[in-house]
């Protein structure tokens, strides 16, 4: 199993919290999943630069950290490393048994069918009635593969639900996280919103170099407003990440 992506944050314990928030997002789901894994041997799968699992920490019994990435993994033994967290390779979480798995935007980072192989063997490592707690980006355009540099393929609500019941899962609680730039996106003004705009590809027709800033400039990007985040249960409106809580069936 592979899971591969450059996009990364590079905290260390010191300033960990000043890190968080800027990137309130990632702060908000390791909130969420620590509530899931209280007194749990978990496993925080691409677990990057290692900060997330010392937050999950504080609560699990124990956390195992795996990434594909030597840097990150170094980062990670270097300045999260504890007593009660280990880093490792990807391909040490093979034939392992744990009660809790956590893995955010990383399903992304692959096509189909390395996404079906990935959720396949959390399923296998964890062991019965275990808990997989879950994110990749909500995407309800028609555009969903090759998005950007780093995402492969991107999933509507539909493909996320099914892909996880096709692996085994019975999904718990759904949530939806979201900021002012997504509720933007798909809010219906005279019954067409960006996201209608998106499907029929007119962004495609912008030079690659100037949609960046052209969105910052449209969408507000770079207003204090784009980084408030919310999360929602039981909605994905105006969502840009969608979240599950899964047990393994």
């Amino acid at each position: 199993m592979e899971v591969e992506g450059n996009e990364r944050i590079w905290p260390k314990r010191e300033n960990l919290e000043e890190y968080l928030q800027d990137t309130p997002e990632h702060k908000q789901r390791y909130d969420l999943a620590s509530n899931c894994v209280q007194e749990l041997d978990c496993a925080d799968v691409a677990c990057g630069a290692g900060y997330g699992s010392f937050m999950l920490s504080k609560f699990a019994k124990r956390v195992s950290g795996y990434d594909i990435s030597k840097e990150a993994l170094d980062h990670a033994n270097d300045h999260f490393k504890t007593s009660e967290i280990t880093f490792e390779h990807i391909t040490n979480f093979q034939n392992k048994q744990f009660e809790a798995v956590v893995s955010f935007e990383t399903l992304e980072h692959m096509n189909e069918e390395d996404g079906n192989k990935f959720l396949s063997n959390i399923y296998n490592n964890l062991k019965p009635e275990g808990y997989l707690i879950i994110s990749t980006p909500l995407n309800e355009t028609n555009f969903r593969e090759n998005v950007t540099k780093y995402h492969i393929r991107e999933y509507n609500n539909f493909e996320f639900k099914t892909k996880l019941n096709n692996a085994g899962f019975e999904i718990k609680k759904w949530y939806g996280q979201s900021n002012s730039v997504s509720k933007k996106i798909s809010k219906k003004v005279l019954g067409i919103s960006l996201i209608t705009i998106l499907n029929f590809g007119v962004h495609r027709l912008i030079p690659k170099f100037l949609r960046s800033p052209f969105s910052k400039y449209i969408l507000g990007k770079n207003k204090p407003s784009s980084r408030s985040i919310i999360i929602s249960e039981d909605t994905l409106d105006g969502a840009f990440s969608q979240i599950a809580i899964c047990r393994k069936r």
